[in-house]
């Protein structure tokens, strides 16, 4: 890959992550009723899908905002690993360590604002659920990046 190409992708994955922590402090400070009306809609909007998909079931809306966090967490721990799996040098256990211990504490950070936020609270249990997001977004970045090191004939196993 090219510097310019390089360049180009980590500018590309910071502003992501940039964006992808925006969307969660921007959730983490609305008010409950606000947060609440949020979630409800987005609840009733999967449900309506699910119905015209003939798919019997009926998500609650604190499954939504369970599944919400999770896939929030597993974005940003996925797209950290990708941006520090882009330097070369840098040993695999650092792409993975640095994108863990970045995710659980914006977890916290996130929690942390929740609970001085009017009507919300901050729950340890959801720093654990985003922790297992952010676990599973770096696998499957280090999954993709064995399929793409393999496919080119580089040797992966000298970055572990």
């Amino acid at each position: 890959m090219s510097k310019r190409t390089l360049l180009v992708l980590r500018t590309l994955l910071i502003l992501a992550i940039a964006a992808i922590l925006t969307f969660i402090y921007y959730h983490s400070t609305r008010v409950g009723n606000s947060s609440a009306y949020f979630s409800q809609a987005a609840t009733s909007k999967i449900n309506q899908i699910l119905s015209f998909l003939h798919m019997d079931g009926v998500f609650s809306e604190g499954a939504v905002r369970k599944m919400a966090h999770f896939g929030e967490y597993w974005l940003l721990g996925f797209l950290t690993c990708a941006l520090f799996l882009t330097f070369p040098k840098m040993h695999t256990f650092w792409s993975i360590c640095l994108p863990l211990v970045g995710g659980i504490s914006a977890a916290g950070l996130d929690e942390w604002i929740q609970r001085y936020t009017p009507g919300r609270n901050g729950q340890v249990m959801d720093v654990i659920l985003d922790g297992f997001g952010v676990c599973l977004g770096i696998f499957v970045a280090l999954f993709f990046f064995f399929l793409v090191t393999n496919a080119k004939n580089q040797d992966f196993h000298k970055r572990i």
